[in-house]
């Protein structure tokens, strides 16, 4: 496949040229048995054009036939808004979460300043594409002593380098294509230029659940609202479809910490599962086999449920806190 930059002949920022793209892909055949690496060439190609992460996302879907791709364009999506400086068409990964979870103080992996070197240490485990990342973005942690408070870093790294061991993880029984893997580190150096700047909690972990959760999902109603077109389902699922999509677009330029976020985020996720449950019946009719594969994955849509109605019940405590001090 070739890997010159497409020409749409169009500005590639607007929502109308964005559309446009998107109408045109829903309208070609997709096949039906792709390997992830075509996919993925796939994506690198339709996705260079675009700056918006969220445009991105939702093409990712529209090429996908089936849930674990999109997810996958969702997933390096978000990581490209979380880490823009850093992207390429590098396949990446993010390592937060060890034995104990994922808080600050269950992070036991350190980076530790020796002879004038860094140096990585620990482990990770449940990484989301991990057995076909190229890059990590690790957090890890400065202060050894365990009784003082924690101070997370995010560190870029590559799997190639020296001291770094991936290991496969049993596969999920949903989006079986996507891998998930542990790592380990063992003395691993480190450059400081590849020390991300600012706290690794604060500025990058708390974030990425909001960011993922809002890419992921417009990658979803990509796939799905471009399988609708095609196979020329209802033309009012596919009008609610595009509202949701664009919904989705502007929320992602809000503030991903602000508890006004996860209220809108919250609402729009509703709306998008709704179209996933109406859509079922037009799909079991008009494409068994690919209907037959969503069944099996759409467990994925549950899985961070819990911690994303956290989310919102801390937003409503912290926004009626805030009208009724004013």
């Amino acid at each position: 496949m070739t890997s010159t930059t497409p020409a749409w002949n169009a500005d590639m920022t607007t929502a109308s040229a964005l559309l446009d793209r998107f109408f045109h892909i829903a309208s070609q055949s997709i096949p039906s048995d792709m390997s992830f690496v075509e996919w993925k060439a796939k994506f690198d190609l339709e996705k260079t054009p675009w700056c918006n992460t969220v445009d991105r996302a939702l093409l990712a879907g529209a090429i996908s036939d089936r849930v674990a791709y999109a997810f996958s364009g969702g997933y390096q999506s978000a990581l490209n808004a979380l880490f823009p400086s850093s992207f390429d068409n590098k396949l990446s990964a993010f390592c937060v979460t060890e034995e104990g979870g994922n808080h600050p103080k269950a992070i036991q992996t350190t980076l530790i300043h020796t002879s004038g070197q860094w140096f990585l240490n620990g482990s990770k485990k449940f990484i989301t594409g991990g057995c076909d990342a190229d890059r990590l973005f690790v957090a890890a942690n400065q202060n050894i002593d365990t009784s003082q408070k924690p101070s997370i870093v995010m560190v870029e790294i590559y799997t190639s380098q020296s001291g770094i061991a991936i290991t496969p993880m049993p596969t999920l029984p949903f989006v079986p294509e996507v891998t998930h893997g542990t790592a380990t580190f063992d003395n691993v150096h480190i450059n400081e230029g590849s020390i991300c700047p600012g706290d690794g909690y604060d500025e990058y972990i708390k974030p990425f659940r909001t960011i993922e959760d809002i890419h992921i999902s417009a990658a979803l109603l990509g796939y799905i609202c471009s399988t609708a077109i095609r196979l020329s389902w209802n033309q009012n699922f596919i009008e609610r479809s595009l509202a949701c999509i664009l919904m989705h677009r502007e929320l992602a330029t809000m503030d991903a910490k602000s508890p006004s976020t996860h209220l809108v985020l919250a609402g729009v996720q509703q709306t998008a599962v709704e179209l996933f449950q109406q859509a079922e019946p037009m799909w079991a009719t008009t494409d068994p086999g690919a209907y037959s594969l969503w069944k099996r994955d759409k467990s994925i849509l549950g899985i961070a449920s819990a911690a994303q109605l956290k989310r919102k019940e801390k937003a409503w405590s912290t926004l009626l806190s805030v009208s009724q001090d004013a």
